[in-house]
C-alpha cells in the first residue's frame, strides 16, 4: 500500500473514529499508531514508544505551564478562603 493510500485510509478511520464519539486525542493516538506500524513496522513503533513519554514530560517547556496553573490554583484557594472567613467574621 502507497503512503497516498494508508493517509486516505487513515483520514477514513480518524473520521469514523470521530463520528461514532471517541475522544479526539485516542482517535488521533490509534489512527497515528497504526499508520505508524504500518509504514515501519512493530519494533519502531515499541522503540518509540519506550522513549516518547519520558522525553515529553521530562521537556522543561511542557512541564512548567501546568506547574503554574497548579500553583496558581492553590494560591487563589489560599487567598478566597482567607478573604471568606474575613467576610464571615468581620460582619458578624
Amino acid at each position: 500500500m502507497s503512503s497516498l493510500q494508508l493517509a486516505t485510509v487513515g483520514l477514513l478511520a480518524l473520521i469514523s473514529l470521530l463520528v461514532i464519539r471517541i475522544p479526539v486525542g485516542i482517535a488521533m493516538l490509534t489512527v497515528g499508531i497504526f499508520g505508524y506500524v504500518a509504514l515501519s513496522g512493530l519494533d519502531p513503533v515499541l522503540a518509540y514508544m519506550k522513549t516518547a513519554a519520558f522525553w515529553q514530560f521530562a521537556s522543561y517547556d511542557f512541564c512548567v505551564i501546568p506547574i503554574k496553573f497548579v500553583f496558581a490554583e492553590k494560591i487563589a484557594n489560599f487567598h478566597v478562603d482567607k478573604l471568606h472567613k474575613f467576610r464571615v467574621v468581620a460582619f458578624k
